[in-house]
């Protein structure tokens, strides 16, 4: 399985089948999205984005939660960058929330095991999100 972080367009053309693809740019998350080619898309909530007065900013709505069930396309948490991540309560936020909008929407839901963590660890924080998804490494 093939982690590839993307910044342009031109970059998404050379992807690999069934590999999971990480980007924050909403932009180019649709096209990501779009792209059959792809299993996953990890890491769209960022930190530093702001958010709204009522709601989280997280990258992920339901038009993109529609592509990405059409386009089969799960959305994968990624267990480094919550680690490393500065402001834990905030990503914790925005990630419940997109697990919401996955589950909803009937989008797969990966956890993204690149940090090397036990399996029981990851087994136990997938019940911990309420998710029964696959954990990849």
């Amino acid at each position: 399985m093939e982690i590839k972080e993307v910044s342009s367009i031109k970059e998404l053309n050379s992807v690999k089948k069934d590999s999971i693809l990480k980007s924050q740019d909403p932009k180019l998350i649709r096209y990501i999205l779009e792209n059959k080619k792809i299993k996953a898309i990890c890491s769209i909530e960022e930190d530093s984005l702001k958010d709204f007065m009522h709601s989280r900013n997280s990258n992920l709505n339901n038009i993109f939660c529609e592509i990405a069930r059409k386009n089969n396309i799960g959305y994968a948490i990624s267990i480094s960058n919550l680690l490393n991540s500065k402001n834990k309560i905030s990503l914790f936020g925005k990630i419940f929330q997109n697990i919401k909008l996955c589950k909803k929407h009937k989008v797969k839901i990966y956890i993204l095991n690149d940090s090397n963590k036990n399996q029981k660890d990851l087994e136990a924080f997938s019940r911990f999100l309420n998710i029964h998804g696959e954990i990849i490494k």
